[in-house]
């Protein structure tokens, strides 16, 4: 088995640790039979399992398309929580979806949710599948997928269960970014795959640009340069100071006096945003703060010209819809999760003055991110938009058609 960079060693080691006992168990390896190649046209039933963040689900896209593309007869179903149904559904890239709240993504194994778990096998299983997959290679993804019905079970082997998988796929260390390594997986299974696949694209229907536009109405964000902030992240170690935040914001605002702020607030981050608005808005800064569920914020991320945001689920939605971004990242590699969009993107990163055995945390790393760094990035992204107009504005209303 192959290890990248990208894995959290001290995870994988605990789950080839679980690998070894179970398979000392396990008696029918059905990963010892040759296996005729995949007939695209006789698949008719896909099960995926997609427990997965909100970066993940949107670094998924290029994958479902792909399936979807190639298995033209295919009905795909998603194992997925909740929020990956928001952001996928009604986009024609997934046609059933079992909802699942995984418990090692929540950390939640209460008798409860594990007995909803099984409820969630069970209702999977009123179909039968030709294929079942399973993209990040985790080795719970593996055991899981193993009580689903599937004549071919497909995966990578990076911590173990190959002996679950009646295909197992061998990593390509030449495939760096999460995107692309999935990618690869469906290659695996004959499907052709080119440089415009890579790209993550979501939309918004003539429902949502009326609410878009009610709301750029109602806040009187037409003609201001509108820059959306959204200081949060679903880890507490990944979130740039708040200070430094509300330090950046204070300098666009004097760089900029036709600019307008909307900060994104999400679940568990009120605390966050205020600690910005107490510096903020005693300098009388236009600001708008945006509450809203998954789905409208998917929407609402649209009113602004460019997003700055920590690691997490914001940039790549921000990329998907053609946004441009400043991503603020940590500890983690951006080589393997970096948004992808061919518009403007600025990555700050720190990861090569910390050396690996220093053994620092994520927040160690935000620490050396200056505001003036940030400043800098976000004024070039301001210059690059103004010089290639043109082009911005083609490309960010594709993101905005049906």
């Amino acid at each position: 088995m192959i290890a990248m960079s990208k894995f959290n060693n001290d995870k994988l080691n605990k789950l080839k640790a679980i690998d070894s006992i179970w398979r000392f168990f396990y008696l029918r390896p059905i990963n010892n039979e040759p296996k005729e190649p995949i007939d695209k046209n006789s698949v008719q039933e896909i099960v995926i399992m997609a427990m997965m963040m909100l970066g993940d689900t949107i670094m998924l896209i290029p994958s479902l398309k792909s399936l979807k593309k190639q298995f033209p007869k295919a009905s795909i179903t998603l194992i997925c929580g909740t929020a990956t149904k928001a952001i996928l559904d009604d986009r024609n890239l997934a046609d059933k979806y079992v909802i699942v709240k995984s418990p090692w993504m929540f950390h939640d194994y209460s008798i409860k949710n594990l007995l909803q778990l099984i409820n969630s096998v069970r209702i999977a299983n009123l179909n039968k599948y030709d294929l079942a997959i399973d993209f990040r290679g985790d080795w719970r993804n593996i055991f899981l997928m193993n009580f689903i019905k599937a004549k071919r079970k497909i995966s990578f082997n990076y911590s173990g269960g190959e002996y679950m998988l009646t295909d197992v796929i061998a990593p390509n260390e030449n495939k760096i970014h999460y995107i692309d390594e999935w990618l690869y997986l469906t290659e695996q299974l004959g499907c052709v795959v080119n440089e415009e696949d890579r790209y993550p694209h979501l939309n918004l229907n003539e429902h949502d640009k009326k609410y878009l536009a009610d709301f750029k109405t109602q806040h009187a964000l037409y003609d201001k340069l509108v820059i959306g902030i959204h200081p949060g992240a679903s880890v507490a170690d990944r979130k740039w100071q708040e200070s430094k935040y509300a330090d950046l914001i204070i300098r666009l605002a004097q760089t900029y006096k036709n600019c307008m702020f909307v900060l994104f607030q999400g679940p568990g981050e009120d605390e966050t945003i205020h600690k910005i608005l107490d510096i903020i808005v005693p300098m009388n800064i236009k600001n708008v703060i945006v509450n809203v569920g998954l789905q409208k914020y998917l929407v609402l991320l649209n009113s602004c010209e460019l997003l700055i945001c920590n690691d997490s689920g914001a940039g790549h939605i921000a990329a998907a819809f053609n946004i441009p971004s400043v991503v603020i990242f940590g500890k983690s590699d951006p080589a393997t999760i970096k948004p992808l969009n061919k518009n403007f993107i600025k990555l700050i990163s720190h990861r090569d003055k910390i050396k690996p055995e220093q053994n620092k945390s994520n927040g160690d790393y935000l620490a050396l991110v200056t505001t003036d760094e940030v400043y800098t990035a976000t004024i070039g992204i301001i210059n690059d938009i103004k010089s290639d107009s043109n082009n911005y504005m083609v490309t960010h209303k594709t993101s905005t058609d049906v």
